[in-house]
């Protein structure tokens, strides 16, 4: 299909059914206008019971996914601000090492910064994402607007992979820490981004969710403190190195069992929090490979 064509559809953040424009997430001026390659679980995963990966280079990452009165409105209002503070990152990654922290100076508008990764997590999460959150809208379409629920909460870490990662909404069984998560995660360097519907305490990054009790026009400057993670996994908050990735590839383990009423959570949370009746957004962390059920 060509670039030009028009594309009509409900708007991923307003629902209104208009012209569908094209989003790049995050925003061109943040190191989005380049070529990247693109993975996503093949047809063959569910026949074969593992995880299996198809890729595509794309001129860097679009999405046809909000009318043009939405994607204007949140380029002028908020892509600037978050732009500058990715200005900021980039160089700090490009010196540090895996497992660094790296002190963030002179950070500028923070809300508006949390509401552009929002609308970021608004494309990259699918087209009833903010259905089933409708907070959201309200939240992204005003810039005054500092309503964020208790249940949910924002996190960032400085991404030294060239790797783009994209989860969408999902459940999943952590073996390792014996806890169900519902997350999404957006990665794409130098910044790494998180949703979760439970706290993240013992993960490292650096929560934000905070950032919404700023007003919009708040023109001081903090200091923030990220953790330098890889993000060559595919999976969401594996944070292992490629070296790490490969020896527990080499590894054999025990394929592990979850009971049955434990898979229907799963599903449930993720079709909940996620919105649509998408059955497939869950999936099993053990602390080598992670392996999806059906």
């Amino acid at each position: 299909m060509s670039e030009k064509a028009r594309v009509e559809g409900k708007c991923w953040l307003c629902g209104q059914w208009r012209e569908l424009t094209r989003e790049h997430i995050p925003p061109r001026s943040a190191f989005n206008n380049y070529p990247i390659l693109l993975y996503s679980v093949e047809e063959n995963t569910r026949r074969t019971g593992r995880i299996e990966w198809a890729g595509r280079v794309e001129q860097g990452l679009v999405v046809r996914s909000l009318c043009g009165e939405c994607n204007s409105r949140g380029g002028g209002q908020y892509g600037s601000h978050y732009a500058d503070f990715i200005a900021r990152v980039a160089p700090a990654v490009e010196r540090a090492r895996d497992g660094e922290q790296i002190i963030i100076s002179g950070v500028q508008r923070p809300l508006s910064i949390l509401k552009q990764i929002m609308q970021t997590f608004v494309s990259a999460n699918g087209p009833d994402f903010v259905a089933a959150n409708p907070w959201i809208r309200k939240f992204i379409r005003n810039s005054k607007n500092k309503e964020w629920p208790q249940s949910l909460f924002a996190y960032v870490f400085a991404a030294n992979s060239r790797e783009c990662r994209k989860s969408g909404l999902s459940a999943f069984y952590d073996f390792g820490k014996k806890r169900i998560r519902t997350v999404a995660e957006f990665s794409f360097w130098p910044l790494g981004m998180v949703l979760s519907f439970d706290p993240l305490d013992d993960y490292p990054v650096t929560p934000i969710h905070q950032w919404a009790s700023f007003d919009y026009g708040w023109d001081r400057q903090l200091d923030l403190s990220l953790t330098v993670n890889p993000t060559s996994s595919a999976y969401a908050l594996d944070f292992r190195t490629r070296d790490e990735i490969n020896k527990d590839a080499l590894r054999q383990a025990v394929r592990p069992t979850v009971a049955g009423e434990r898979l229907k959570e799963l599903m449930k949370l993720a079709q909940e929090r996620g919105g649509g009746s998408n059955k497939d957004r869950w999936a099993f962390f053990t602390k080598t490979t992670p392996t999806i059920e059906e």
